[in-house]
């Protein structure tokens, strides 16, 4: 059925989450700044709405703020604070949210105090006979009670008639549509829909922002282009590499989740364990005791990863958004507030050890073989990946910028972890659910197999142990074809 709202039941589970939140109030919820950074949509070419409303920060913050922002010919906004910093701090202005039409999206904030996004879009309802609002399921529960069971069901157009739609069924998901004489009609209606919040990396032009405010000494860049394949970042470290002369760390604030310092990315190793480890030691005792800040060497890419050849030590630090690129994109807003922030303006930066030599490079743990593999796989999935003592890598994580193609690919692969993240595992002792068909079993186990990274001897086990637990029951065979014969939409 090819309707916008009921397309997807994941989506519309999403929805009825969302819509249940009240809407943020700016200034009174949240933070104005952080709400007009959140809020503004800002696909890459489109930074300079982000841009404004930093320098708008600044110059409404005098004399608190003493730092001029300029911007260059590629876009990137610089502010220097303190004479001669030694640190670098990173952030992009650009987000994964191209297909917003929208200048701003509606901002709605949990009971859990977690921060989503919404915008109003047309959607397609189907009403039945009384006028009533009707699901896919109850439209296919209606059509088996009426006897027209099929393993796929599709909606045409009445006599031509748009608004008016019949109910055709086929066990061919591509031909032999036969009409069952249900019929139902078509509205659409502007409702709001669950869309891509743009934390990633929203938060981080507030964290440096806040930075700034409290005089933390630092080169402070806010980026353009990061999601298209570090546009900014990239175009500074070739154009300009003596700018960075004398900076020995670049700290970018772009990592999902409460925990991780990056000491990985781009293949490549990009900060000591050593730095990572002072940083997590002066952090820690300002956040939460479940929530500790430790290294990982799970990162992909950040506009950090583009200065490794330059700066000794770089990273990314985790800023507590989560499920980035979807419409299931939240952040934590009480923990931003009231650990994050304060514990990076206590962090000493200019007496982090650096350790790491940007110009000599060392074996990889991506690049050792079946274990660095599977180390980076585990940290992937959230296994904690152990550390390695090399401060070198093969590959100098910037060395070569991730093409468009593969940044895009990247974002797909971020969604399809966060799916991983939300499918309920199959357990042979809990076995299937009732309802589900046949296809949604097997993508339901290969889905378990894939996140849990299960060999072949695991996978074996798993064949034993559900044939263990199977339970032969006796049904008629109406009740086979209702169990598993319901197919797909």
């Amino acid at each position: 059925m090819n309707t916008t709202y009921y397309s997807n039941h994941w989506n519309k589970a999403i929805e009825e989450d969302v819509l249940s939140m009240r809407v943020a109030e700016r200034g009174k919820d949240m933070d104005k700044l952080l709400f007009d950074l959140v809020s503004t949509v800002s696909p890459h070419g489109r930074e300079d709405a982000i841009a404004e409303i930093i320098c708008d920060f600044m110059r409404e913050s005098k004399p608190l703020i003493k730092a001029k922002p300029y911007r260059d010919a590629k876009g990137n906004l610089h502010v220097v604070v303190g004479d001669k910093p030694t640190t670098m701090f990173s952030c992009h202005m650009d987000t994964v949210q191209k297909g917003i039409p929208h200048k701003t999206t509606t901002l709605r904030l949990s009971d859990e105090m977690y921060v989503h996004a919404t915008v109003d879009s047309e959607v397609h309802e189907y009403l039945d006979d009384d006028g009533e609002v009707i699901t896919e399921t109850q439209i296919k529960s209606a059509a088996r009670k009426a006897g027209q069971s099929y393993s796929y069901y599709t909606l045409f157009p009445n006599n031509g008639v748009k608004t008016k739609r019949t109910l055709f069924g086929s066990n061919s998901q591509f031909d032999d549509w036969t009409s069952t004489d249900i019929k139902y009609t078509i509205r659409t209606v502007t409702r709001p829909t669950p869309c891509v919040l743009g934390a990633d990396d929203k938060l981080g032009c507030y964290i440096m922002c806040r930075l700034i405010e409290a005089g933390v000494s630092g080169l402070y860049v806010f980026h353009v282009g990061e999601e298209v394949g570090g546009v900014g970042s990239s175009y500074l470290a070739k154009t300009y590499p003596d700018k960075f002369h004398n900076i020995d760390r670049c700290i970018a604030f772009d990592r999902k989740g409460y925990s991780d310092v990056i000491t990985h990315q781009a293949g490549g190793r990009c900060c000591s364990d050593a730095f990572a480890n002072a940083l997590c030691k002066q952090m820690n005792p300002h956040l939460p005791p479940m929530q500790p800040m430790a290294p990982s060497s799970g990162g992909t890419f950040t506009d950090s990863a583009n200065y490794t050849h330059l700066i000794a030590e770089c990273t990314n630090v985790a800023v507590g958004y989560f499920d980035q690129h979807t419409a299931r994109e939240k952040f934590d807003l009480e923990w931003l507030e009231r650990h994050l922030i304060p514990a990076l303006i206590k962090v000493d930066w200019d007496n982090l050890p650096v350790q790491r030599d940007p110009l000599e490079f060392s074996a990889s743990p991506r690049f050792q073989g079946s274990r660095g593999y599977s180390q980076t796989y585990a940290s992937r999935y959230g296994r904690r990946a152990g550390t390695t003592t090399s401060s070198r890598s093969v590959v100098p994580a910037g060395q070569s910028t991730p093409s468009l193609k593969a940044r895009k690919s990247q974002s797909a692969l971020d969604k399809f972890d966060n799916c991983l993240s939300n499918i309920h595992s199959y357990d042979p002792e809990e076995g299937f659910f009732d309802g589900e068909t046949d296809v949604q079993k097997r993508n339901r186990v290969l889905a378990s197999i894939i996140r849990d990274n299960l060999s072949l001897e695991d996978i074996a086990d798993l064949v034993v142990q559900a044939s263990e637990y199977r339970k032969y029951d006796t049904m008629s065979n109406r009740d086979f074809d209702d169990l598993f014969g319901m197919g797909e939409y």
